[in-house]
């Protein structure tokens, strides 16, 4: 089968499980899905300064590695809500963890 009739695949399976989520359940999904993106600027700042000093390693660390059990757990599952936000929450906490090992 050709790459993009599996990635068609993977978009309407994820279209018709959001669609069967109430609309409370929809609310979440949404709203966890922008929240990791608010964790943007805090990752320009650390970059641009290349400064982490007051920032705690074991605290973001901590947050990676709880943040990958929920991934974990939502891919078993099959929670695409859950799968959704722990995604973007790892590609917001993982640069700010390296910066934090670069620069704090």
């Amino acid at each position: 089968m050709p790459r993009h009739k599996n990635h068609r695949h993977f978009y309407d399976s994820a279209l018709q499980s959001f669609e069967k989520l109430s609309t409370f359940e929809k609310a979440v999904t949404i709203v966890g899905s922008i929240e990791p993106i608010t964790s943007i600027p805090q990752v320009y700042l650390i970059y641009s300064l290349q400064s982490a000093e007051e920032l705690s390693l074991f605290t973001w660390a901590f947050g990676v590695f709880s943040t990958s059990l929920w991934l974990v757990y939502a891919l078993y599952k099959k929670s695409w809500p859950l799968i959704t936000s722990s995604f973007l929450w790892l590609a917001a906490d993982i640069p700010i963890v390296v910066a934090i090992i670069m620069y704090g």
